[in-house]
């Protein structure tokens, strides 16, 4: 037993530590945390919808599609939450815009969702289907952020300009740029993002 803790301290622990100091998990990992009381609230109307009681099922019955309405706001929504929650950590860790980098990730991932046909928002892809994609646009939009502001690739404004103001022409640029990319990817090359990744 000796030995085997010895092992773990030695080796597993550090390897685990390191792995949980990743900037990437930790922010997905943080960003899915966020998720969690959504998740839990909108259980409790779910819960009640599909009681396992003999008789229940009838006297719901009339009322399930309202009880249900709580879960599809939040099971429905749970991948647009996360690519916000996602990027605004990771964002707060390089120690830029966190609230820009959100908004940008949730527009870009929005985008992604119109239907090519339609040109319509598919309300399906919002849900757990699009967590992966939600992750992937969450850290691509902060990095690309990231390389616009070391590289100076941004609008800076004069010092007597308010400061949201003169923040909101940082995030410009790299927000145009990301947003013609996947235009691009999207609807002229017909790139279905969700389906490839």
């Amino acid at each position: 037993m000796e030995k085997f803790m010895t092992v773990m301290e030695n080796y597993v622990v550090p390897a685990l530590t390191k792995v949980g100091d990743n900037r990437y998990l930790a922010s997905i990992r943080n960003g899915m945390a966020v998720t969690f009381p959504f998740t839990v609230a909108s259980s409790l109307f779910l819960i009640v919808s599909f009681l396992p009681v003999p008789g229940w099922d009838g006297i719901i019955a009339p009322y399930r599609n309202l009880l249900l309405v709580p879960v599809t706001a939040t099971f429905g929504l749970i991948a647009a939450v996360a690519v916000i929650a996602i990027a605004y950590d990771l964002a707060r860790r390089y120690q830029l815009d966190a609230i820009a980098a959100s908004l940008i990730a949730g527009v870009i991932f929005l985008m992604l969702q119109v239907d090519v046909q339609t040109l319509t928002l598919d309300m399906k892809r919002l849900d757990a289907s699009g967590l992966f994609t939600a992750i992937i646009v969450a850290i691509a939009v902060v990095e690309v952020l990231r390389l616009f502001i070391r590289r100076q690739l941004v609008i800076k404004m004069p010092d007597n300009v308010p400061e949201m103001v003169a923040r909101s022409f940082v995030s410009l640029l790299p927000f145009a740029a990301l947003m013609v990319a996947m235009w691009l990817i999207r609807f002229v090359l017909g790139v279905d993002v969700n389906g490839a990744i």
